[in-house]
């Protein structure tokens, strides 16, 4: 392996990526190592000797597993070399002068990393791609204490093992393979619940129809035991439900109302008319991301109210099962709940204007604002394909400074 380790400066990994550069040639070699691109790792201009120094070192670790094969910088640098020439043979863009070296180089897998130091301490996140599917495989973190040689040691080893061989429940997933919940509650114009639920059953069916995998309704009544459809599209109840009930949850509401008609002349009414707002919410539950939301308004003339519900049900039906369908084929990140601890934030107001920042962050799927108490602030975050140190890494322009950063916690103080 190249001691110069993978640094491509006028070409960026997502490019290359985009261009199909990466894409195997032919069937994979299952029987011999895997070829890796450890790409450049993402850093401020400040700390960019670091993530070089960093990206060589799980580079040399991936590369002393026998299961694997670094790919050195050699291959991939004389392929720029060659796009630069096609450039100026007249090929107008870079994407035009790459396509044409596509599956030139025959890897399997490709690692990407962000880096930052505050206070002095590291910080690492990894991730492994598929660039062939554009999936992600694995992620990992470390952090160290900046200068401490025998942690950065232990860090790199343990996060580098953790990207090689992840536990089951690791990368991303294809959204129609995950457990998927239904709920859906009908309140009706008295404003009871209705007992029997059309909606529900029609919408896990239109699920079940397209091979995905529906979560069982007795499992479902555990689920509703912790939560209802309003509270979970809220975010009140989501910390509520447990992975292993359902990875996805659809839920919904009805709410009907009734209008008993209108005067037409003396002593005599129209017509009585019902009106029904349905809200449709998927959310993935280890990371809060809503991947689907739809509201639905209708009218519907009659006299009978479980006559236009079974009329309502066909039409929201009718309109979410081209948008399912569509969706259930998408990938989907894996996400992580963390712990978020700020300390020096005087009062509710600065907590909520501290959380609207955080909710902007590109990794955190939505926030809650726990507790206040003595100067300090608790949020439960929800991470999509992230984890603490993710977010320690992306909170660093937010005007605090970091105390402590794992996985599932994260310590800042407020500036």
């Amino acid at each position: 392996m190249n001691r110069n380790l993978l640094s491509l400066a006028t070409v960026s990994f997502t490019t290359l990526l985009a261009a199909g550069l990466f894409a195997v040639p032919g069937a994979a070699k299952a029987d011999g190592p895997r070829r890796v691109f450890v790409a450049s790792f993402d850093a401020a201009p400040a700390h960019r000797d670091l993530a070089l120094a960093l990206a060589q070192e799980v580079a040399q670790r991936i590369d002393g597993d026998k299961a694997f094969n670094v790919v050195t910088e050699r291959e991939v640098a004389g392929l720029v070399k060659h796009a630069e020439k096609k450039l100026r043979l007249g090929c107008a863009d870079e994407g035009c002068a790459l396509a044409s070296f596509a599956g030139l180089v025959d890897v399997q897998e490709v690692v990407i990393g962000n880096v930052s130091q505050q206070n002095g301490t590291v910080l690492l996140f990894l991730a492994r791609l598929d660039p062939t599917a554009q999936r992600v495989l694995s992620r990992a973190s470390a952090s160290f204490a900046a200068g401490q040689a025998a942690a950065r040691k232990a860090g790199l080893t343990t996060a580098s093992q953790q990207l090689l061989y992840p536990g089951a429940n690791a990368g991303d997933d294809v959204l129609k393979e995950l457990n998927i919940g239904v709920m859906v509650d009908e309140v009706e114009p008295d404003g009871q619940k209705a007992a029997a639920n059309a909606m529900e059953a029609c919408i896990a069916d239109v699920l079940d129809q397209a091979d995905a995998d529906v979560v069982s309704p007795l499992q479902m009544n555990r689920v509703r035991k912790l939560a209802n459809p309003a509270s979970v599209i809220d975010g009140d109840a989501l910390s509520a439900v447990r992975p292993e009930d359902a990875d996805v949850l659809l839920v919904g509401t009805t709410a009907w109302k009734k209008d008993s008609g209108q005067n037409t002349g003396f002593l005599k009414r129209g017509p009585q008319s019902f009106y029904a707002t349905t809200t449709l919410s998927m959310i993935r539950v280890d990371s809060g991301q809503v991947i689907v939301s739809k509201n639905i308004a209708n009218r519907f003339p009659g006299h009978s109210i479980e006559q236009v519900k079974l009329e309502n049900r066909d039409k929201i039906c009718q309109a979410v099962t081209p948008l399912l369908k569509e969706r259930l084929n998408q990938r989907i990140d894996r996400g992580t709940r963390i712990v978020v601890d700020v300390k020096g934030v005087q009062g509710g107001k600065a907590a909520n204007e501290l959380r609207a920042k955080f909710e902007k962050l590109p990794r955190v799927a939505r926030v809650r604002l726990r507790a206040t108490k003595d100067g300090s602030a608790r949020y439960n975050v929800w991470m999509r394909g992230g984890d603490g140190v993710r977010f320690a890494i992306e909170a660093e322009p937010l005007g605090t400074t970091l105390e402590s950063s794992s996985a599932a916690q994260v310590v800042l103080r407020a500036r």
